[in-house]
């Protein structure tokens, strides 16, 4: 089978593995690793077979994806396992090695700090974010902004807050400049505070209301300051 014989998106929105498979199997319906690996590697050359198959079985492992039939390989050996999406939106598709192995998050000697000190908190949040996640159309945020939000999702199920979020999207909502992007985001936050009983939108209202990016950096503490519990 040629380069040209395989099932490739017009293009990728992402360069993240994870999410690149989540949009090669959106649009494939069912597909299988190595015709990922052969779509994903034009745009991301550095990209290696084994890499994609640990994130398939990552993505297995935590329940994204499963697999649903098999399939004859053109070049013999092995049959093609083919899989599909299980859960679309879902924060761990952005950094699903973390989601299964919480350790890569701090790296292995800050873990074992955190450890010993019990200082590793449980995502005792999560179903308050879950529900969160419900009521967001996450296929209305543009792509630049979908890493940000699912960052900001992912520190409010492990620790309940996301100011520091908060002020990173107000930062790029000043580069790029669009009010509809600004529009979606106190959406999101709206929904955050009805269900966390937080005061994000506020916050954020504060932020975006600052004459420009130079104003908001150099103030960004003392407002945050202002609305942190």
């Amino acid at each position: 089978m040629s380069d040209e014989e395989y099932r490739c998106p017009p293009y990728f929105t992402y360069k993240l593995t994870g999410l690149a498979i989540r949009e090669y199997l959106s649009y494939v319906g069912e597909g299988y690793p190595y015709e990922f690996y052969i779509c994903f590697k034009r745009v991301k050359p550095s990209t290696s077979y084994e890499s994609v198959r640990r994130y398939f079985y990552i993505l297995k492992r935590i329940g994204l994806i499963e697999p649903v039939r098999h399939g004859s390989s053109s070049k013999g050996g092995f049959d093609r396992t083919y899989y599909r999406i299980v859960i679309y939106d879902d924060t761990r598709w952005f950094a699903p090695q973390e989601a299964l192995y919480p350790e890569t998050r701090l790296g292995k000697r800050r873990y074992k700090k955190y450890i010993e000190a019990k200082r590793v908190e449980e995502q005792q949040y999560s179903p308050q974010v879950d529900e969160i996640r419900s009521y967001i159309d996450f296929n209305s945020i543009p792509s630049y902004l979908l890493p940000y939000v699912y960052r900001m999702l992912d520190d409010l199920a492990r620790t309940g807050e996301c100011y520091d979020d908060v002020v990173t999207i107000a930062k790029k909502l000043f580069e790029t400049g669009n009010i509809q992007d600004v529009l979606i985001i106190r959406n999101i936050l709206e929904i955050v505070d009805s269900i966390m009983g937080s005061n994000y939108s506020q916050m954020f209202d504060e932020l975006m209301s600052s004459p420009n990016l130079e104003y908001l950096t150099k103030h960004s503490v003392e407002i945050v300051n202002k609305y942190r519990r």
